[in-house]
């Protein structure tokens, strides 16, 4: 994985137009195809993380891994507080889940 210091050096190196692709890749041991996304701009020195509906305007940062879940979460990890939630009887409780595979009818050789 790159740095964004090394995309931005290797930005430079493009820029200048001195050494072609090929040896600004051998010398930053990265591909070529490497080097020609940078030049496309199909690759940035910093991560653009897509804003969505469910963004904060505060919420600038990337998502971290959650210590609790390992999921990709923005601290605090409303999964974790649910689960600890439901674990002290003070959230809400699941309700008992039939078994849904003998409440179906069989189909007989499709799925075979």
């Amino acid at each position: 994985m790159l740095t964004p210091q090394q995309v931005i050096e290797i930005q430079a190196l493009l820029h200048a137009g001195e050494l072609p692709m090929r040896e600004i890749a051998r010398r930053s041991g990265v591909s070529r195809g490497t080097v020609q996304a940078i030049a496309d701009g199909r690759r940035q020195a910093a991560p653009q993380w897509p804003r969505n509906d469910y963004m904060r305007p505060d919420d600038d940062v990337p998502p971290r891994r959650c210590a609790g879940c390992g999921g990709m979460v923005h601290p605090p990890c409303r999964l974790c507080r649910v689960r600890r939630l439901k674990a002290s009887g003070r959230g809400p409780q699941a309700e008992p889940r039939s078994n849904q595979r003998n409440e179906r009818p069989h189909f007989r050789g499709f799925y075979r």
